[in-house]
């Protein structure tokens, strides 16, 4: 088959859920330290979605503070001073680039020391690179790596520092990009990433309430990588009433007349997404959980389970294939009750895509077969 030239397709690139990842949402409290007029910021007492390793971190408003610009996306940014700012979003697939864009700012008043790197496991895999535009500035640093097959399964984790002093960042970023070339049956599938996705991660100050034994829950605050609206919370079942422990891990989410959403990404059309999430029928409450996967502001659908009866867990699945008008939409994920309360766990989501079909091949084969030829004419094979 000379002057044929193949062409794989092109590689897909899809955004990865970063928790808080403008910084906009502030601690329980807000930020209680004032530093002149609209200047106020926070230390040591967590930022909600990212886990911290030193009370030299927090969350900064900085309203004109030493003629410093404010935050590039929103009004909160994230700031630190001799530790580290972590968030682990999912695991590594091998074969997949991850790219990594965070906005670190050039201070009036200190050197620029913000380090923005990517880890699998336990290394660092890339450092962001990025060109400074002076004191004063933002500037937008990006990391890039392909994960290697040792890396396959491996926890994969933005890591926010600083070399010196300190370090102050906002609007992260995290894309994946691999190719989807291959047989078009059976589809491609990967994992989404869900923050917080066995809500293993509890809000500032940790579970509030005592409810008997090991029994801890919060109610009403936030949950880390999560919005919540009306009465919801973490739950450390501890054997209370005979319920079941949670699923995976220790800590289970709940909510009563309300509902848990995150939104994971944007819809691309084509593409099938399926959820599953593990619900609870508890041993005093009936079952009443409901989980819905929502595009834009409309719900397209709800999952459905078999209950193994009072005191179990079940598997419950939703399954969507986005449609032309979808394309670009935000993709959300909903946990909510409809009577009573509803107990979660386990939240799991996964999109999966077909390569282009024989016919379609053979148009891309025929189109390129002509490039090809032309390319040998000219002593040379060119590939797309």
């Amino acid at each position: 088959m000379a002057g044929m030239a193949f062409v794989a397709s092109p590689a897909r690139a899809y955004p990865i859920a970063v928790a808080n990842s403008s910084f906009e949402i502030l601690p329980t409290g807000g930020l209680p330290y004032a530093c002149g007029g609209a200047c106020a910021y926070s230390g040591g007492t967590g930022i909600p979605g990212w886990v911290t390793t030193s009370p030299s971190t927090g969350e900064w408003i900085p309203g004109g503070y030493n003629g410093n610009p404010p935050a590039i996306d929103g009004n909160a940014l994230a700031w630190s001073n001799g530790g580290a700012i972590y968030q682990t979003v999912g695991s590594a697939i091998a074969g997949t680039t991850y790219t990594l864009q965070v906005d670190v700012l050039d201070r009036t008043d200190t050197p620029a020391t913000g380090l923005v790197q990517l880890e699998v496991g336990s290394n660092v895999v890339a450092t962001a690179i990025g060109v400074d535009d002076g004191p004063g500035a933002w500037s937008d640093l990006t990391a890039t790596y392909t994960a290697l097959a040792a890396d396959n399964g491996e926890p994969l984790t933005i890591l926010l520092s600083s070399s010196g002093a300190q370090g102050d960042f906002d609007n992260v970023q995290l894309t994946a990009s691999g190719d989807p070339a291959g047989p078009p049956d059976p589809p491609h599938t990967r994992p989404i990433a869900v923050a917080n996705s066995s809500f293993e991660i509890l809000p500032t100050g940790g579970l509030s309430n005592w409810c008997g034994g090991t029994c801890e829950y919060s109610e009403g605050g936030a949950i880390p990588g999560w919005k919540t609206e009306g009465n919801a919370g973490q739950w450390i079942v501890g054997g209370y009433k005979g319920n079941p422990s949670a699923i995976d891990g220790d800590v289970l989410a709940w909510v009563n007349a309300g509902e848990i959403y995150q939104t994971v990404g944007e819809a691309i059309a084509g593409t099938t997404y399926t959820l599953q999430v593990d619900v609870m029928q508890r041993t005093d409450w009936p079952m009443t959980g409901v989980v819905q996967l929502e595009i834009g502001s409309t719900v397209v659908a709800t999952a459905v389970g078999v209950n193994a009866g009072p005191g179990t867990w079940s598997d419950w699945t939703a399954t969507y294939t986005a449609l032309a008008g979808d394309n670009g939409q935000p993709l959300t994920i909903l946990l909510g009750s409809s009577g009573g309360q509803g107990d979660f766990d386990n939240v799991r989501l996964t999109e999966s895509y077909a390569a282009p079909e024989p016919a379609t091949w053979a148009m891309l084969l025929a189109g390129f077969g002509a490039i090809g030829a032309l390319a040998l004419r000219r002593g040379k094979i060119t590939a797309a």
